[in-house]
C-alpha cells in the first residue's frame, strides 16, 4: 500500500495546504522503459553529494579508531556499517542502548553480538536503511543475505578491501559521485581534506555552548572553556577571549580549504536566536566561567538553557564571520536521530530574522527538515538564500522521497534543490544510498514525463540540475579560493 494511502499525503509532508494533493499527484505508474532509460542516464552522471560524516580513511584503516567512539574501535565490520542510522531504527523497535554498544563492542564474539543484533533486525530490515545496508554488502561485497553464516565472508571481503584508495574506489569509481560535502565532526580543529574527494564542513557549536565539546558528546570536565584553552592555545576569561578563539578557528578553516560551517545545536534547543546585546552576552559567559554548569541531560536541556544569551549572540557573531568570508553555513533542523527534540522546537521557521539579517549567506537546510518539509519549502520561496537537501530523508524513506521531490519541483526553483546526500560515515553505504536515490529520481521525473509536465530531455536535464548543478553553483565561489590556496 503506498504511503499516502497509510497516512494521508498532507499528514504525512506536513499541514500546510499547498501539500495537499492536486495536479502533481500521481496517476499512473510511469512506463518501465522510460524510467529504465532515466535510471541508465543518472548512472552514468556524476553528481555532488549534499552531506556526509565520513571518517577519516586513515583512522579508518588504522582500525584506532581515535576518532570514533569507544564501543567501534577496531577493524571495520559490517557491525560498524549497521551502526550508521540502521541502529536507530532498532532502538525504535526496542533495542536497549546498551545493547546497541554491545553490538558495536569487537570484544564480543560474531556469534554474540549477532544473538543481540537479529531479533531487531527482522523487524526493520526491510525499512529504508535496511534497503542500504542489504544493497551495499550484495553490490560491494558479493554476499546476498545477511545472517550468522554469512557474517566471516562479509567481514573478509571487507577486510580485503582495506587499503589506500578505498574512498576513491568507493565514492568516485563505483558512485561516480564528483565531490562530496563532508562534515568534519570528528576534529575539533579544521583539517585538510582530499579536494578531489571531499568539501569541507566544520562544526562551530563549541562556540555557542562552551564545555558542551563536540556535537552530541557529554560537557567537558573542569571549566566550561578549558577544551577550548588546550585547542588554541589561549586562555579564554572573556567574552572577547571567546570571539578571538573563534577568529581563530575560522581562519584555520579557511587556510585548509573549509568551505562550509555547520551548526547541529538543534539536537539539543529550538532555533530561535535573538540578537543579544553585547554586555548581556558577557554577564552570561561570566556565569558561565563561575558556575562551571555542563549541559543538562534530556528531556530537560531543550528547555533549560542557562547561558542562551551567550549561544544566541555568538550565533550571531559566527553568522557575521560566515557573511564576511562568504562562506555557507548549514543548519540542522527537523528530524534528529535517536533524540527526543520537542516537534515545536526543531521547526526551521525559527531561523526567519536569521534568514532575513544575513542575505548574502548561502544557507544549506540539511534533512529537508523533515517533518517540516512544507515549512521549509515556504521559506525557501520566501528567502533566495535558502537551499535544500535531501540527506537522511533519501535512506530513511525512498517513498517519502519520491513523494517530497515530485511536489518540491512544483514548488521551489530547481536551483535550490540538492536531490541527493547520506549523512554517513561509511562510504559504502554513501554507494548504496546513491544507486537507490538515482532510481527514486527517476521515478519522479518519468512519472513527470507521462504526465506532459516535462519532454523526456527536459526531464534527463533537471536530475543533471538537482544531483549535480545546483550544489556545484552554491559552493562555487568557495572551491574556486580554496583550490588556489591549495594550488590546484
Amino acid at each position: 500500500m503506498p504511503i499516502n494511502t497509510l497516512f494521508g499525503r498532507r499528514a504525512f509532508l506536513g499541514s500546510a495546504p499547498f501539500f495537499a494533493q492536486g495536479g502533481s499527484a500521481r496517476q499512473t505508474a510511469p512506463s518501465g522503459s522510460l524510467v529504465n532509460r532515466l535510471v541508465a542516464y543518472l548512472d552514468k552522471l556524476e553528481i555532488i553529494d549534499a552531506m556526509e560524516h565520513v571518517i577519516p580513511e586513515e583512522e579508518r584503516l588504522a582500525g584506532s579508531g581515535t576518532l570514533m567512539s569507544q564501543s567501534s574501535r577496531g577493524p571495520t565490520d559490517f557491525f560498524s556499517l549497521a551502526g550508521t542510522h540502521f541502529l536507530t531504527q532498532c532502538r525504535a523497535a526496542g533495542m536497549p542502548p546498551q545493547v546497541a554498544q554491545d553490538i558495536r563492542s569487537p570484544k564480543r564474539t560474531l556469534s554474540e553480538r549477532w544473538g543481540m543484533f537479529e531479533p531487531y533486525w527482522r523487524l526493520v530490515r526491510s525499512n529504508g536503511v535496511g534497503q542500504v545496508l542489504r544493497l551495499a554488502i550484495r553490490d560491494l561485497y558479493g554476499v546476498d543475505e545477511i545472517s550468522l553464516s554469512a557474517l566471516p565472508r562479509i567481514n573478509a571481503a571487507i577486510a580485503r578491501e582495506e587499503k589506500p584508495g578505498l574512498y576513491r574506489r568507493l565514492l568516485k569509481d563505483r558512485s561516480r559521485i564528483r565531490l562530496t560535502v563532508n562534515h568534519d565532526f570528528f576534529r575539533e580543529v579544521p583539517v585538510r581534506q582530499d579536494p578531489e574527494l571531499f568539501l569541507l564542513v566544520c562544526n562551530f557549536d563549541k562556540f555557542l555552548s562552551p564545555g558542551g565539546g563536540a556535537p552530541h558528546s557529554p560537557a567537558a570536565s573542569g571549566r566550561a572553556v578549558e577544551p577550548l584553552e588546550k585547542l588554541f592555545q589561549v586562555s579564554i576569561t572573556s567574552l572577547r577571549d571567546l570571539k578571538s578563539a573563534a577568529q581563530k578557528w575560522f581562519q584555520q578553516g579557511l587556510e585548509v580549504g573549509m568551505v562550509g560551517i555547520k551548526t547541529s545545536i538543534g539536537h539539543s534547543r529550538d532555533l530561535l536566536f535573538r540578537e543579544v546585546p553585547e554586555a548581556d552576552a558577557a554577564r552570561a559567559f561570566e556565569r558561565l566561567l563561575k558556575e562551571g554548569r555542563p549541559p543538562a541531560s534530556e528531556p530537560s536541556m531543550y528547555f533549560t538553557r542557562p547561558y542562551r544569551a551567550l549561544e544566541d549572540h555568538m550565533f550571531h557573531y559566527i553568522m557575521q564571520l560566515a557573511d564576511a568570508h562568504d562562506i555557507r553555513v548549514l543548519i540542522h533542523s527537523g528530524f534528529s536521530e535517536g533524540r527526543s527534540v520537542p516537534s515545536p522546537h526543531a521547526n526551521p521557521t525559527h531561523l526567519f530574522n536569521v534568514f532575513s539579517l544575513y542575505p548574502r549567506i548561502g544557507f544549506h537546510m540539511v534533512h529537508l527538515s523533515y517533518p517540516y518539509s512544507a515549512e521549509l519549502s515556504m521559506l525557501a520561496l520566501r528567502f533566495p538564500n535558502i537551499h535544500v537537501s535531501f540527506d537522511v530523508v533519501n535512506d530513511y524513506s525512498p517513498a517519502f522521497t519520491q513523494e517530497a521531490l515530485d511536489q518540491y519541483l512544483d514548488l521551489i526553483p530547481l536551483n535550490k534543490i540538492f536531490a541527493f546526500g547520506g549523512d554517513y560515515r561509511y562510504p559504502e553505504l554513501t554507494y548504496a544510498l546513491a544507486k537507490m536515490a538515482r532510481r527514486t529520481i527517476a521515478r519522479v521525473l518519468a512519472d513527470r514525463v507521462e504526465r506532459g509536465v516535462f519532454k523526456e530531455e527536459e526531464a534527463a536535464e533537471v536530475g543533471k540540475v538537482v544531483l549535480h548543478d545546483s550544489l556545484s553553483t552554491f559552493y562555487e565561489s568557495r572551491l574556486k579560493q580554496g583550490r588556489r590556496k591549495q594550488g590546484i
